[in-house]
């Protein structure tokens, strides 16, 4: 089944919830803790105007259920919205304004761990043998946990009751109006696990759209058992496994993934290298040609999980307008991370090792006109409309760069 036709067209839009609008006059102090800035669904709703001026037109928005993070991807109830960020009906109000102002919305889904605090891994702790083995625990009495860390118990999504709560869930929220997932950490469940999470999605609504997270990141050896690759053990030994390799593996399980190979494209050339764009089109020219027919992989800068592009690059903001200009004029779907439009950085990075380092690049949105970059704004813009008025875009060079 190939992805729904509207994903090759859509200028994605990377919202965090909690750090992008609805938040108080002191949110940019609050954001620079591990703590809720104040950001909310209704603020989001409230900035759509904006939105529509930048041009964007399909929204993705950080997990919304009720957890122990202001980032979101720590659930502990999977069936609520999270109180800081709305309500059940603050949700159903921003989906409705975004399809009737034209956007496409799709939301982060993190099925492969809760919180600790999860009623059901609290029962499973108290010795309930059947919601034991909703968890991988081992004979020492430990548990697998998310990035070897304990509070965030791996769920086994191969027990029959825990999948079918899992994608249950997951349907909960696509009958309110969603357009798709953006499905978090997808080299952790199985595969098995996806094909009957797609298989049910799908029947749900054949249009909703199925983006994996599929990147090992930081994964050591020892986290090998969280994670569901194809011969990982013997690829480990190997050495380095490519990205672009890892991405394509789940053609078929999913409509595409994001497109951390072509990051590291961008990274490579751009931020850090000699600003040689010819060989960085040449370079993707040959990554995208790789990918399975009809398998979409949104590109983009950077992430909430990685340095601000413009961090990256020395804060030269030439660099980031190349390497955007460079972004929206391939095949694939653009991604923008909020607040790139107006030269959002920071100055320490979240490679430090510090506890909590990642907050450097999630600071709150600068609403305030006179601190924002304007022209680097209109750039975006620019950018945007001329990629739209090519909308048959399918290899590097239909658009012309301004």
């Amino acid at each position: 089944m190939p992805a729904p036709a509207w994903i090759h067209d859509a200028i994605l839009y990377h919202i965090l919830i909690d750090r992008f609008a609805g938040f108080p006059e002191d949110a940019e102090m609050r954001a620079l803790k591990p703590e809720f800035a104040g950001g909310t669904l209704q603020g989001i709703r409230g900035r759509l105007p904006y939105l529509e001026e930048l041009g964007v037109n399909t929204l993705w928005i950080s997990p919304f259920c009720a957890g122990a993070g202001y980032h979101g991807y720590h659930s502990y109830d999977d069936r609520s919205v999270d109180p800081r960020f709305g309500t059940e009906q603050d949700l159903r109000a921003l989906i409705d304004a975004a399809h009737a102002a034209g956007f496409r919305i799709i939301a982060d889904w993190v099925p492969n761990h809760w919180h600790e605090s999860h009623p059901f891994f609290q029962r499973a702790l108290q010795g309930e043998r059947e919601y034991r083995r909703w968890f991988y625990f081992q004979p020492d009495g430990s548990h697998l946990g998310y990035g070897g860390y304990g509070f965030l118990p791996k769920i086994n999504l191969d027990h029959p009751p825990a999948r079918a709560f899992m994608i249950e869930s997951a349907r909960y929220w696509m009958q309110m109006g969603l357009d798709g997932y953006r499905l978090d950490y997808a080299v952790g469940p199985s595969r098995d696990f996806w094909r009957a999470f797609r298989r049910e999605i799908k029947a749900l609504n054949p249009e909703a759209v199925l983006i994996g997270e599929v990147w090992l990141g930081s994964v050591k050896k020892r986290d090998l058992p969280q994670v569901d690759i194809l011969r990982k053990e013997a690829r480990w030994l190997r050495g380095r496994i490519p990205k672009g390799e890892l991405q394509r593996e789940y053609a078929g399980l999913m409509d595409g993934v994001l497109d951390f190979a072509a990051q590291e494209h961008y990274q490579r050339h751009i931020a850090k290298g000699t600003a040689d764009e010819q060989l960085l089109r040449a370079r993707l020219r040959l990554h995208q040609r790789r990918a399975p027919r009809g398998f979409v992989q949104p590109a983009f800068l950077d992430n909430h999980d990685m340095n601000r592009f413009l961090h990256e690059c020395g804060q030269d903001r030439d660099r980031l307008r190349q390497a955007l200009a460079v972004l929206f004029s391939q095949p694939q779907p653009p991604i923008l991370y909020y607040g790139t439009e107006i030269g959002l950085t920071h100055t320490e990075t979240v490679w430090s090792g510090l506890p909590y380092a990642d907050l450097a690049t999630r600071g709150a949105m600068i609403w305030d006109p006179a601190r924002q970059d304007l022209d680097l704004k209109a750039h975006v813009q620019t950018l945007i409309e001329a990629r739209k008025r090519n909308r048959s875009v399918r290899h590097p060079e239909a658009v012309q760069v301004l």
